[in-house]
């Protein structure tokens, strides 16, 4: 089951996988609520993907869609907690170990901007997005002035909705085949 809100003309959608089926599913609800023109954001835990659905006279509703790209460091296969993905069963000689992931969640992700961006790609698209959504918002409500609060909104929002999704998981159940 998917959750999906709208913030401001943004759909945002929380699924368990960033796929066809839940841009497909995001669209047609906006279309249903009436809208013509809107942004969508799927969210899952690991991924995220923006799409823009636009009506056009001729053609009806259209979708264009980016690629999704992974929001961090952590990946499905990494965590044990995280059905219905296929993971490894715990097993009698299983170890856990510390992936690179892990080790860069635990080190309070402190750093350069490139490299974070480097690390969490998902994350600064999505600070990007509301930092640009925010920004037309903005000026389609003032004469142009842009309040300097529109990109910590973005950082914020983005941040909360991220911690939101982290939350569930249990990085401490992570685990990797014994060596051999």
């Amino acid at each position: 089951m998917e959750t999906m809100y709208w913030l401001e003309d943004v759909l945002v959608s929380l699924a368990l996988v960033v796929d066809g089926e839940s841009i497909t599913k995001a669209a047609t609800r906006g279309i249903e609520q009436g809208r013509a023109n809107f942004q969508i954001v799927i969210l899952s835990l690991f991924e995220v993907a923006f799409a823009g659905v636009s009506f056009d006279v001729d053609v009806g509703p259209f979708i264009k869609v980016s690629d999704a790209v992974d929001l961090s460091p952590l990946r499905p296969d990494y965590c044990a907690s995280t059905p219905p993905r296929e993971r490894p069963e715990l097993n009698p000689g299983m170890q856990v170990r510390r992936r690179r992931s892990e080790l860069i969640m635990r080190s309070n992700c402190t750093g350069t901007i490139r490299r974070l961006r480097s690390q969490f790609p998902g994350l600064a698209a999505l600070v990007d997005f509301f930092e640009i959504t925010a920004s037309r918002h903005a000026a389609s409500k003032s004469a142009g002035i842009l309040p300097s609060s529109c990109t910590t909104w973005s950082w914020t929002l983005s941040i909360m909705i991220v911690e939101d999704l982290l939350a569930g998981i249990d990085c401490g159940s992570c685990l990797l085949p014994p060596q051999v």
